[in-house]
């Protein structure tokens, strides 16, 4: 399921209109990827007007996205209360260990992504929409 900002959500086939209009998930992993690049600034020591820039513009781009209209992957059919396959549990478990090699850099690496794959997918679903000739929005 992927959750927009307009307060609508696609639930794969159709778009559908959500009461809330609060993009607050999407809002605090951008918060999230901008708090990893300060930690990731402050391990590397980042400083001077590269630095400034560099944080400048981490902080526009989250915050351009907080307020656009592109669709997010919002892992609510995930069902926590039955069995999961172990490939699962595997994946978890190396992300874990990922995380625990340098925490700063896998971190903002993880939230960049997410962060990236609204964009991402709206230009997927964008050129899919024109090389089958679909008419429509394509967000």
């Amino acid at each position: 399921m992927l959750i927009c900002h307009n307060g609508s959500y696609d639930s794969g086939r159709e778009k559908i209109q959500a009461t809330r209009h609060l993009p607050v998930a999407q809002s605090l992993d951008d918060s999230r990827a901008v708090a990893a690049f300060v930690w990731l600034g402050s391990e590397l020591e980042l400083a001077g007007l590269g630095g400034l820039a560099l944080a400048f513009v981490v902080t526009a781009a989250a915050g351009i996205l907080m307020v656009s209209r592109f669709c997010y992957y919002s892992c609510k059919e995930v069902k926590l209360g039955g069995r999961i396959p172990f490939a699962y549990l595997v994946g978890i478990v190396l992300i874990f260990i990922l995380i625990a090699l340098d925490p700063p850099v896998v971190l903002l690496l993880l939230f960049g992504a997410y962060a990236a794959s609204g964009p991402i997918y709206w230009l997927w679903r964008r050129q899919a929409l024109r090389s089958t000739g679909g008419t429509g929005n394509a967000g």
